[in-house]
């Protein structure tokens, strides 16, 4: 019990100090059967550490979540977080997803084939979830990488396809209270269409 935590009332989150926050996984699958074909996938070596977890103390208190996709991807997440402010920044990475287990999970709706590709994404961030939500994103970069999209009925398109080498989007600010997105640049390299 905190001496200084105020009483909570009805409809209040309750006084609660989580010192030192250690969770461990050695995998986590995911599996869907909503649709016509099961998609699964899965998330390895994930840790997650955060010291100080409050719902009573303002000042916000550093965590950490750190995972491997199963096809090779990284994802880090770290920052600060505090309940009681309704307020998180830090900055996320996620390196190398492999796109083709995200897609079977949206095969059905789509009327095209992702046959290979990754994406990496990196960034800094804020929200702020206090009266209103308040959001944003500095720093930011989006890469695409070996991209490879044909139809799914290759007989009906003859011919028909999508390579992409490379795409870059670089200096992406996001101001969610103004409702704007910038860039600062974009590269593409090795583009192929035909059809």
């Amino acid at each position: 019990a905190d001496p200084r935590a105020a009483p909570s009332g009805p409809g209040s989150i309750p006084a609660l100090t989580i010192h030192h926050l250690n969770i461990n996984a050695r995998e986590i699958a995911f599996t869907s059967q909503a649709r016509g074909k099961p998609a699964s996938t899965k998330l390895s070596e994930i840790t997650l550490s955060m010291d100080g977890l409050s719902t009573v103390h303002e000042e916000g208190k550093p965590y950490r979540l750190a995972a491997a996709s199963d096809g090779g991807g990284k994802l880090r997440w770290e920052g600060e977080l505090s309940i009681p402010r309704a307020y998180s920044e830090g900055a996320l990475s996620l390196e190398g997803i492999q796109l083709r287990p995200l897609w079977q999970f949206v095969q059905d709706s789509l009327d095209f084939e992702l046959a290979d590709g990754s994406a990496s994404v990196e960034g800094r961030y804020r929200v702020d979830w206090g009266s209103a939500l308040d959001y944003g994103i500095s720093q930011g970069e989006l890469r695409l990488a070996d991209i490879a999209v044909q139809p799914k009925s290759p007989q009906d398109l003859a011919d028909t396809s999508l390579a992409l080498g490379s795409l870059v989007l670089a200096g992406i600010e996001l101001d969610g209270a103004a409702r704007q997105l910038r860039a600062e640049s974009l590269a593409v390299e090795e583009l192929a269409v035909s059809g």
